[in-house]
């Protein structure tokens, strides 16, 4: 089993309109942060794939498909997506 990457976003890093606040966990392919969006004054989570899933053409075009399908689902027990954004390499 491979250990996954460090955290590369770091506490007060903007991503888009978006302030970085911490880890909230990782996984496999990417990493979940909790940041601030200041247009609704509100905490939100981030999911952001790690660098080796961005480098495989695969890799990020299954993210923006997942993206996609969860956008048009709306349930109680599903996250919501409000949002997708590449910003650099990340996505």
């Amino acid at each position: 089993m491979t250990e996954a990457p460090l955290s590369y976003l770091k506490p007060g890093f903007k991503l888009g309109k978006y302030e970085i606040k911490g880890l909230l966990g990782r996984g496999g392919m990417a990493e979940v942060y909790r940041a601030h969006n200041p247009d609704i004054g509100q905490d939100v989570a981030i999911k952001v794939l790690h660098p080796a899933i961005v480098d495989s053409k695969d890799g990020s075009v299954r993210f923006r498909q997942e993206a996609q399908a969860a956008g048009r689902l709306s349930h109680p027990n599903i996250v919501r997506v409000y949002d997708f954004e590449v910003q650099g390499n990340i996505y």
